[in-house]
């Protein structure tokens, strides 16, 4: 059963059981046209409304409406389980009896009075567990003094070794820039020493090459110039001859 059910439904769905009638026709009984409302009382468990159990108790005046809304008394009026419908059947079932209404009132106040001294029970228990949480945060707090006292004095006793250690590594590492430094220049002069070196290969390289080219040049020059002189004496001694003439 869902926990939204009310407790009308739940009595209201009982009396239905003793009728012998269906949800269905339960409703048809009391004049309740729409199916809809009785299942979305007795199966969806809702609050039936006033007007509706107004209609129920009309047909069945000795449903006792305080039963079937506060919980009391008894399903049945007394008298009226063979009593049919009168003109006044309606207000007798409707009316609550002062008793029943008193003891819910009383009953009511007895469970605000109740909750009352439960609700400053827990308070009481809230104080309390609130002054506990207090103590243990203020030892937590004493124990966190003394650590942060003991790690002042552990700085104090080490600072000096820190700070000749730190020293120390500083020196190291000016040394070790240092070193690297001198490397730094001696590869530099080195690469430049190469550098030069190199230069005045190539320059002699291609000067002794402009050298032998500027030999073969004046050597193939110079022979072509004797060819061309020997040429020239021979176009000099060169003697123009006739040709005979032809006999007849």
């Amino acid at each position: 059963m869902s926990e939204n059910v009310s407790p009308q439904s739940l009595r209201l769905k009982k009396f239905i059981a003793e009728t012998g009638y269906s949800v269905f026709e339960f409703g048809k009984q009391c004049g309740i046209p729409s199916s809809k409302t009785m299942s979305d009382i007795i199966v969806k468990g809702k609050v039936p409304s006033p007007k509706v159990l107004d209609k129920i108790i009309n047909r069945f005046p000795q449903l006792n409406h305080d039963w079937v809304v506060l919980g009391y008394g008894e399903m049945i009026v007394q008298g009226m389980q063979k009593q049919p419908a009168t003109s006044n059947s309606l207000k007798k079932s409707r009316d609550a009896s002062y008793e029943n209404i008193q003891e819910y009132l009383e009953n009511h106040d007895y469970a605000l009075n109740y909750l009352a001294n439960k609700i400053e029970k827990a308070l009481l228990s809230s104080t309390k567990t609130f002054q506990q949480v207090n103590d243990r945060l203020t030892v937590f707090e004493e124990k966190i003094e003394i650590v942060n006292t003991e790690v002042k004095q552990n700085w104090e006793k080490y600072k000096a070794k820190i700070d000749n250690d730190l020293g120390e590594f500083a020196k190291t590492l000016k040394n070790e820039f240092t070193a690297i430094r001198e490397d730094s220049l001696a590869a530099r002069a080195e690469r430049f020493k190469l550098t030069n070196e190199l230069d005045d290969k190539r320059l002699k390289f291609l000067h002794d090459k402009f050298e032998e080219v500027k030999a073969d040049l004046k050597s193939n020059s110079d022979a072509n110039t004797k060819k061309a002189i020997e040429f020239v004496s021979e176009i000099g001694n060169y003697k123009k001859h006739s040709n005979p003439k032809p006999e007849k």
